[in-house]
């Protein structure tokens, strides 16, 4: 009887990691769809930490 309770166990586990990793897909296909189409444009980052450093270089 335990050995039907480990084979259930292991099985729910597997499925548990199986939607872990569709799901993690998922979101890096949505962030790779969302850099192709230029939504998330890298020079902003580069821009606003510009204007960062020279903000604290005019502060000091």
């Amino acid at each position: 009887m335990s050995f039907l309770f480990a084979k259930i166990r292991i099985q729910e586990d597997s499925e548990a990691i199986f939607l872990h990793h569709v799901n993690s897909i998922h979101v890096l296909k949505k962030k790779l769809h969302d850099l192709s189409n230029n939504q998330v444009k890298p020079h902003m980052f580069e821009n606003k930490t510009k204007e960062k450093l020279q903000e604290l270089l005019i502060k000091e």
